[in-house]
C-alpha cells in the first residue's frame, strides 16, 4: 500500500476505554509520523492522532488550536471523560492514526454462552449469600433471647 511506503510509521497500543466505541483496550493504531514543522498547518480538526507528551502518550482526537493559542485540545470518543487542553512545548511526537489492528473475537454464540455461565454463577453466588444472611438472622435472633432470658 503506497501510504506506507513513504515515512516513519510506528504502531502504539491502545490502552484504557477513553476512545470508546472508536478503539478498544488491546487494539494497536498503524500511525504516520508528524513533523513538528506540519503541525500547525496539517492537523486536522476531529481526527485521531497520538500524542506523545513529556510523561504520557495518548490517543485522541485533536482539535487544532495552535494558531490561536499555542495549544491542542483533545477528546475522547467516550462522553465519560472530558476534554483538555496541552501546550505545545509539553508535546514531543504526534502521530497520525492511519489503521487500526483488533484482536480476533469470539462469535456472538460464543459471548452468549459466557455470559450465561457468568449469570448463572451470579445467581449461585447470591443463593449462597441469601442462605447466609438467614443463618446469621436466625442466630442473632436467638442470642437476644437467650440475653433477654438472662436478665
Amino acid at each position: 500500500d503506497y501510504k506506507y511506503k513513504v515515512g516513519t510509521h510506528r504502531s502504539f497500543d491502545v490502552a484504557g476505554d477513553s476512545m470508546e466505541p472508536t478503539l478498544f483496550e488491546g487494539d494497536k493504531v498503524v500511525c504516520s509520523y508528524l513533523e513538528p514543522t506540519l503541525w500547525e498547518s496539517s492537523l486536522k480538526d476531529n481526527y485521531v492522532y497520538v500524542v506523545v507528551t513529556r510523561g504520557d502518550v495518548v490517543v485522541k482526537r485533536i482539535f487544532n488550536l495552535i494558531r490561536e493559542e499555542r495549544t491542542l485540545e483533545l477528546r475522547s470518543d467516550n462522553d465519560f471523560y472530558q476534554p483538555f487542553r496541552i501546550d505545545l512545548n509539553e508535546i514531543r511526537e504526534i502521530w497520525y492514526v492511519r489503521a487500526k489492528i483488533s484482536p480476533f473475537l469470539p462469535s456472538p454464540q460464543n459471548i452468549q454462552n459466557i455470559l450465561q455461565a457468568d449469570l448463572k454463577e451470579l445467581k449461585t453466588t447470591v443463593h449462597q449469600q441469601s442462605d447466609v444472611i438467614r443463618q446469621l438472622k436466625e442466630l442473632i435472633g436467638q442470642l437476644l433471647n437467650e440475653k433477654e432470658k438472662s436478665l
